[in-house]
């Protein structure tokens, strides 16, 4: 039944413009796949669906295969201009948008994880 609902859910984010979760719980209904808000909210995360912005709004949109869906990885990607090695350091040019410091407060404990994400990023 997941795989099913997950399928459908990726069917209607690829083929249909979906603004919300409650858009997308009625369209599932409608295609007789019964789910919770609590339940779609779930998949989403699951699924790596993000929004994007389009005119009318933003929408949700599915990973491509291309894309790497762990994310952290599309943390980086998106926000991440470079990085580079400072004596036991490494500093992090970000988007104007990332430079507030709560956006960062988990570097820290995943530094690790991130060189070796970024690492790959730059292959």
């Amino acid at each position: 039944m997941i795989n099913t609902r997950h399928q459908k859910i990726l069917e209607l984010v690829r083929g249909s413009d979906i603004f919300t979760q409650e858009e997308l719980t009625l369209a599932l209904k409608n295609d007789g796949v019964n789910a919770t808000q609590a339940t779609v909210s779930r998949d989403i995360r699951k699924l790596g669906l993000t929004k994007i912005q389009t005119a009318k709004g933003q929408k949700y949109a599915a990973p491509n295969d291309a894309q790497m869906s762990d994310p952290m990885t599309r943390v980086f990607r998106d926000g991440l201009i470079s990085v580079e090695a400072a004596g036991n350091m490494l500093v992090l040019r970000t988007i104007a948008a990332w430079r507030r410091q709560s956006r960062l407060r988990w570097i820290p404990k995943s530094i690790q994880r991130f060189w070796a994400v970024w690492q790959e990023m730059m292959l």
